[in-house]
């Protein structure tokens, strides 16, 4: 019953709080003028240069390891890729040409 009586009660808080935000001083509510506060606040302008300086990193390292990664593996088809890895398939000796393969 505890759950029931604090579920009413932050369900009524939450409805006192939406309609003092939605009051209107000098013609705009108070949660636009919070809104402003927040958004022209020296922390927020402090967020903004750290998030678009770690968005430069991020841009800058992907480009760094995309380049080494196409000098690394270059550009060259699937099928050159094994020759150039010296792979070559070829039937074991011991395996007869009319012997059919086996397949589990």
């Amino acid at each position: 019953m505890d759950e029931v009586k604090f579920a009413i009660k932050a369900l009524f808080a939450a409805a006192i709080l939406t309609i003092i935000l939605q009051m209107k001083v000098s013609g705009r509510t108070l949660e636009s003028h919070g809104q402003e506060w927040l958004e022209n606040s020296s922390v927020s302008q402090y967020l903004r240069k750290v998030a678009g300086g770690a968005a430069l990193a991020v841009s800058s390292g992907s480009k760094v390891v995309s380049e080494f990664a196409g000098k690394a593996f270059g550009e060259v088809p699937h099928v050159q890729k094994a020759s150039r890895l010296n792979l070559e398939l070829k039937r074991s000796p011991q395996v007869q040409p009319d012997q059919p393969d086996v397949q589990e």
